[in-house]
């Protein structure tokens, strides 16, 4: 098992590690573009980091609007997409059945490994 962050558990620190570990190796091999390879996967962690967060402030965002608008149509966005997507795959039952408001706590959502229960039919 290599020492340094896991793959599965924090991709980002996993890129920074393993390109740390690659620009420390001795390469005799001039055909291996060392450098190059080091920044791709650097840029790969950091990529995916700023999409994370950038997720995070917009989900944050539309958490802060909705808790100060008094306006009724964003709270029904989710729950109107929800239903067509579930009517596209043939779940109209399912579609009538959502919520007329979101059921879940912000720390539900935020919880590592939580996943919402299906309701009984």
């Amino acid at each position: 098992m290599p020492d340094g962050p896991r793959y599965e558990d924090d991709f980002y620190a996993w890129t920074q590690y393993q390109a740390g570990v690659l620009r420390s190796l001795h390469v005799s091999d001039n055909r291996f573009d060392r450098d190059h390879v080091v920044e791709e996967i650097e840029d790969l962690g950091e990529s995916e980091r700023d999409a994370v967060r950038s997720q995070i402030r917009r989900i944050a965002e539309h958490l802060l609007k909705l808790a100060r608008s008094p306006a009724e149509q964003p709270r029904f966005d989710a729950r109107q997409r929800a239903a067509l997507g579930l009517r596209r795959y043939g779940e109209r039952d399912a579609a009538e059945r959502l919520p007329a408001a979101c059921p879940y706590s912000w720390d539900e959502i935020c919880r590592q490994e939580w996943y919402p229960v299906s309701p009984e039919p």
